[in-house]
């Protein structure tokens, strides 16, 4: 089970209300880019999506799909979300990032809040997906890599972000919406 059978893109980004004109980020988009290309029609000729890998050949073989798919309005960025300043997006200009199971990779979570943080407006949110602990999957990570959707609340709090809400994001993931606590965000 690969692509929108595990995970289906186009709910995920309605539910965090993807629209026309947005400007949106998936961090972690990887060679198949699941989230950035129907991200890219929801969003539109005004809007504009960031496809952000630390890995070259994942954007290699990303930029082919979008070239050959008319995504006029998609940017390929080499970036280090788990760095500041790593992802080179101008500060604060960003609607919704996306980060979809990517947590297993992460060295310091914090650190990719804090980069997310920066690259948001004021009124901007993240989404968090990932693999729940107790899914049997073959295409999962390992069970003792996964991180648990309270642990994720814990990070998210410790940086200052408000967890809107948890949800099912399918049989085998949970997904949060946050946005930067108003204090935060106004500062």
């Amino acid at each position: 089970m690969i692509g929108n059978t595990l995970l289906d893109a186009r709910k995920l980004l309605r539910e965090c209300g993807v629209g026309p004109g947005m400007h949106v980020a998936d961090f972690g988009c990887g060679m198949a880019g699941h989230m950035v290309l129907p991200a890219s029609l929801m969003v539109g000729e005004n809007g504009r999506v960031y496809a952000v890998d630390i890995m070259p050949q994942a954007l290699e073989s990303l930029q082919s799909r979008l070239a050959s798919g008319g995504h006029l309005n998609t940017d390929i960025i080499w970036g280090d979300f788990e760095r500041e300043e790593g992802v080179q997006i101008e500060a604060g200009t960003l609607d919704r990032i996306f980060f979809v199971n990517n947590l297993w990779v992460v060295n310091d979570l914090r650190a990719v809040l804090r980069e997310m943080r920066r690259l948001l407006n004021p009124s901007g949110r993240i989404l968090i997906v990932d693999w729940s602990p107790r899914t049997e999957s073959l295409v999962a990570p390992p069970v003792e890599h996964r991180t648990d959707v309270m642990e994720v609340m814990r990070h998210l709090a410790g940086e200052g972000w408000q967890g809107l809400y948890d949800f099912s994001a399918g049989e085998h993931h949970y997904g949060i919406q946050a946005m930067l606590d108003e204090k935060l965000a106004n500062s």
